[in-house]
């Protein structure tokens, strides 16, 4: 008779999920109509294997898309220079909307 000794289950060694925009920043909080402010987005890729990821960044009425290679258990960044316009006051949001290993 065979005796259970257990179970063993072998998961993905890349989670593209983990792959996320860690911290963002802007080069001025203000500007005239037609200015440019660079946005910069860190990207954290906590797996073992490199990752390539497309970081989108999104404010009112815009999105800019960039991709950006992260090394293993890293952070890289990656800079988005945005054109102002129109006067107002702009919230703006940054996300890894997909990664995949290298």
């Amino acid at each position: 008779m065979a005796t259970q000794c257990g179970t063993v289950e072998v998961v993905s060694a890349f989670d593209p999920n983990a792959v996320t925009a860690t911290n963002c920043s802007l080069s001025t909080s203000s500007t005239t109509e037609g200015g440019v402010v660079t946005y910069t987005v860190d990207v954290n890729n906590p797996n073992d294997n490199p990752a390539t990821a497309q970081v989108e960044v999104s404010g009112s009425g815009f999105t800019e898309t960039g991709q950006l290679n992260v090394s293993g258990n890293s952070t890289e960044s990656i800079a988005f220079e945005i054109q102002f316009n129109s006067p107002g006051s702009y919230s703006l949001s940054a996300d890894v909307v997909s990664a995949s290993e290298r």
